[in-house]
Formats: C-alpha cells, structure tokens, sequence
C-alpha cells in the first residue's frame, strides 16, 4: 500500500487503523497474497459485509450516491430492505447512524472509495460505462483501484488494462486512458507491467511515455503547502511549481527507467527531464544512516546523456 498516499494517511486515523487491527485473520497469515493495494480491499471488504450480497449491494448503493456530493443519507430515504439490512448489519461494516440527524454516514471516506470500487468490478468489461465517471474526481480512486485489477485480469491479448486503455483511446476519452496510466504508475509491480508495455509506451514519438511521466509527476508529488493570504491564480502556480516527492511511488518507476536507459539514450523528453530533476533536487545524497540515496547516480547518468543528445 506504500504507493497510495491517501490510504497510508487513512491509516492515521485510529477509526480506520481499527479496520486493519480488528480485521485480524481476515488479511490472513501470508502477506504475500496481498499483491496489490486492490488486493487489501478485498479482504476487508469481505471481513467488513460477511459475504452478505444484500450488505454489499447496500454499500455499493450508498457509495454510489454518495459520490454524486450526497455526504449522508436520511434513514426515511432508504428502502425499506435496505433499512432491514442495515438494522441487521454486521458490526463491522464501516456505515454508522448519525443519531443526532438520523442520517447514515460512511465512518471514512476510504470505505466510500472502496465500495465504489467493488461497483466498479461488476461493470470493469465496459469501458465507455465506467470511463464516463471519469470526470468526477470522487470516483478517481476508485477508477486507479479498478486499473489495477484489470493488469491482473488475463485477455486474449495481454490483459483487461491493455484492452481498456486501447477502448479508451478509441473513444477519444483521454480522461479514462490518463487514469489507467495513474493505476500502472501506482501498482507495487508497476515496474514488470511498464516493462512488459514499453514498446507501445514508445511508440509514435513516445507519446503514451510522455503521458504517463507528467501523470506520475503529478501523482508522485504533492503541494508544499503555505499558500495561505496568495491570490487564487499565484497560489495554484505554487502548488503546481513546489512540490515535495511522495516516495513510496518513485521506486517502482524509477528502476522501470532505469532498466531502460539504452533504450531512452536517444529520447529528448522534458517529462523525463522533470522527473530526473525532481529526484536530484528533492532527495538528498545520502540517506540517515550515510549510505548513498538510491537512484541519483543512474538518472544523473541519464541526464547527461540526454544533454549530450541535445547538444
């Protein structure tokens, strides 16, 4: 999960730290099953309904609604075998009754994420469906989860995420293609699955490359923060401008580069540039316990001779 930002956050809130805890025997004994950050979600998501359809399709609804801007749901609101459900609900599930306003609320928004998410997989074949949630920016968790399940869903030829990426560009939706990129730049083995996709990442002038590297230049960092009494136009220059590196997300993608550095000798890219810059400016040359900062002699390496191209 070092990749996700935003669940390792989740993390330091005790209510949902308590989800992981109490989850237990859930996770179960081998770490090693848990593949991938989808692969996590899916355990408790099983711990928290109990395999119960009617509590599962209870939360994908909620998560659903919620998503159209909906924060909580009036109990008169819901149906009347959705009311049941929840009166009978596991003591897990991570929904709660707001008795003050008699309203039901997710306990966090990571389970709203994750709920959606499980609606994602019952639709994850058609593309044009789910790409047109593309443009909300609540479903964009989701959606990164729900690239990285189709990188492990086998097709005919390679795998659901190449299928999909390919409808997407088809459709012209580059909003959906942009975040099945984020989902293979987010993946613990976004290495392998970049490196089993370089040639089409290369291919017509590296145009796909080019994209994956500003979208992981966006994901991989985040804003310095102190923007406060700026103008609104000033202060989204500075968030864009001064960023701090993320670095649970660097590695993966930083060996990728790395292992196809003969085959980038000759490649002028700004995004690669920007990325190879942010790593030397943002880190420093030894790490706390004096050994050497992985990775700044190899893209330093990788800098020069991309100089040398241009010169």
């Amino acid at each position: 999960m070092a990749a996700h930002e935003e669940t390792i956050a989740a993390l330091t809130n005790l209510r949902t730290l308590a989800w992981v805890i109490k989850a237990g025997p859930a996770l179960g004994s081998n770490a090693g099953g848990l593949a991938s950050h989808t692969a996590v979600a899916d355990r408790l998501w099983k711990y928290w309904t109990k395999d119960r359809a009617d509590v599962q399709a209870l939360m994908m609804r909620l998560a659903q609604r919620e998503a159209s801007f909906e924060r909580s749901f009036a109990l008169t609101g819901l149906e009347p075998a959705d009311t049941a459900t929840f009166t009978q609900r596991p003591h897990e599930l991570p929904l709660r009754l707001n008795e003050r306003t008699n309203r039901i609320e997710f306990e966090h928004d990571l389970a709203a994420d994750w709920a959606r998410f499980q609606f994602l997989k019952q639709i994850w074949t058609d593309t044009r469906e789910w790409a047109a949630l593309a443009g909300n920016p609540l479903w964009t968790n989701a959606l990164r989860m729900l690239g990285q399940f189709l990188l492990r869903q086998p097709a005919e030829t390679g795998t659901a995420w190449d299928v999909a990426f390919t409808a997407a560009e088809s459709i012209n939706d580059e909003l959906a293609g942009d975040v099945l990129l984020d989902a293979l730049c987010l993946d613990p083995d976004a290495e392998r699955f970049l490196s089993e996709r370089v040639d089409v990442l290369l291919a017509n002038g590296a145009k796909y490359f080019t994209r994956l590297l500003l979208r992981f230049h966006h994901i991989a960092t985040a804003p310095n923060g102190g923007k406060m009494g700026l103008s609104a136009e000033y202060g989204l220059y500075l968030e864009a401008q001064y960023r701090s590196i993320v670095f649970g997300r660097w590695p993966p993608v930083l060996r990728f580069l790395i292992a196809q550095r003969e085959r980038l000798a000759g490649v002028v890219s700004p995004a690669l540039a920007k990325v190879i810059e942010t790593w030397l400016t943002k880190t420093p040359r030894t790490l706390s316990n004096g050994l050497l900062m992985p990775f700044r002699l190899e893209l330093a390496e990788m800098a020069l001779a991309m100089a040398r191209t241009v010169q």
